[in-house]
Parts: structure tokens; C-alpha cells; sequence
């Protein structure tokens, strides 16, 4: 994290402008379900959730910055997490096996969150990568995507469950971004929707998981200077971790 604020606070006085490579909100099954989110058509939004089979380094920042999204980018105020398993801390990508934990957001919204060999599979789904739900639950109704599968939704309006289809591509979902880029550039008012500001606060929550399971409690945000995450989370993660799904065995190697 130490890293993280020196860099933020670096671009921050030179006026440059950053922004992280979240495209997949490009997708218009992510969009759709964005848009009945919004419309109010599940009612009021008092939970919010993401999980994936990949490694925390790969996926959570995804899974956070989609979340957040569905809830209108409310900030965080703590988390709570724990992890298990060493096996991804030698990957170039170095994470937990497995992640899950807790987030209370400033509007009163609760986050859960999972990635790991310990999170859930995503059936529907025939690609590993792929294996990714993130969704919001509301008074009237839930509605989720589903990174390579489309969405569905359940809503006030609707008898039964509606759905539609969709998958992550990058030849659909990098156009688009990078012409926010652009629009970006030509005017301070165009904000990139993956700008580095959202980022940084999405990428706060994920360093708090870590520090909350060395500390053994929750994580008040936002996150002052500390010792470095990965560094501190190798002293106590324990060894084993237990999948969830057959399918994950072969990727953790268990």
C-alpha cells in the first residue's frame, strides 16, 4: 500500500491523469445489468457481491471496481477478511489461494466478496477465466452478470427471471475504453469511467482484506502507511486451503 500512496500522490501533483484497465464494464451484459440496477427495478440495493475462481491478483481489483459500480462507487468504510493457502504466493501475480471477506460501504450497502481456489464455481460458464459473478440483491429483486455467461435478473416489474447474453471480449470491450481515453484527454469533464482515482479506492479495499487478515479484525478505510500487505500476509497465511469445486483443483494444484 506504502507504494500505492506515493504513486497516487505523485500523479496527483504533476495534474497527470491515470486510468486502470477495468474494461470489462464495456460489455453490454455488464452494461445491462448496470442499467437495471439503476433504473431501480430490483428496489432498494442492500447488497452487493462478486466472486471468482482466479487469484486475488488477477481478479479482485475487477470484482471490486464492478461492485462499487453497481453501487453507485459508494466509498468503503472497513472490511474484514481472511485468506488460505500458499501455493500462488511464488506466481508472478503473487496472492492468497483463496480470499473472502466483508465490505460496509457509506451508504449502508454490504460487499462480499470471493477469489480463490475456495470461491465458488460458476457452472454456467464453460472457460476458467470466465468464472466470475457480480451482482446487487435489492428489496425487489437481484440482478447479476456472469464475465462469460450474460446476466439475468429478477425484477418488481418482470414475472419469472429475464436474462440475456454476453461475454468478456476484447475486441468488443477495449474500442469503447479507449475512446474514453481520448474524450478524457480533449476535456477534464469527460472522467474516464476506470479512472485512477475509483481505482485507488477499489484497490484500498482489496489491501484492506489482506491487512485484516494479519490483524485478525476489521479494517477501518481509508488505509494510512503499513507494512507492505504481501509481505506481512506470508508470516500467517496458513497452508492448506480446501477447494470448492472440483474444477479448481487443477489450477491450484491440489
Amino acid at each position: 500500500m506504502n507504494e500505492a500512496i506515493e504513486i497516487r500522490k505523485a500523479v496527483q501533483d504533476a495534474g497527470v491523469k491515470t486510468v486502470v484497465s477495468h474494461q470489462h464494464r464495456y460489455g453490454k451484459h455488464y452494461q445491462k445489468v448496470r442499467g437495471i440496477i439503476s433504473s431501480g427495478a430490483i428496489g432498494r440495493v442492500h447488497t452487493v457481491y462478486g466472486h471468482s475462481v482466479g487469484w486475488m491478483l488477477h481478479i479482485c481489483s475487477h470484482l471490486v471496481d464492478y461492485m462499487r459500480w453497481y453501487n453507485d462507487n459508494a466509498r468503503a468504510e472497513w472490511v474484514m477478511g481472511q485468506a488460505a493457502g500458499r501455493g500462488k504466493l511464488v506466481d508472478n501475480h503473487p496472492s492468497p489461494d483463496y480470499l473472502a471477506g466483508f465490505i460496509q460501504f457509506d451508504n449502508g450497502v454490504r460487499g462480499t466478496i470471493e477469489c480463490g481456489a475456495g470461491a465458488p464455481n460458476v457452472p454456467e460458464v464453460d472457460y476458467w477465466w470466465r468464472k466470475s459473478r457480480i451482482g446487487a440483491q435489492g428489496t425487489e429483486g437481484f440482478a447479476e452478470v456472469l464475465t462469460g455467461g450474460g446476466w439475468r435478473a429478477v425484477t418488481r416489474d418482470q414475472k419469472g427471471v429475464i436474462s440475456g447474453d454476453g461475454c468478456m471480449s476484447y475486441d468488443s470491450d477495449m474500442p469503447p475504453y479507449v475512446e474514453d481515453m481520448a474524450r478524457w484527454l480533449d476535456s477534464d469533464d469527460q472522467v474516464h469511467p476506470c479512472n485512477g482515482e475509483s481505482a485507488y479506492e477499489g484497490f484500498e479495499i482489496a489491501m484492506g482484506l489482506l491487512r485484516s487478515v494479519v490483524q485478525r479484525g476489521q479494517i477501518k478505510l481509508p488505509l494510512g502507511p503499513g507494512e507492505p500487505e504481501l509481505d506481512a500476509i506470508r508470516r500467517v497465511l496458513p497452508e492448506q486451503v480446501l477447494v470448492s469445486d472440483e474444477v479448481n483443483r487443477t489450477a491450484y494444484k491440489l
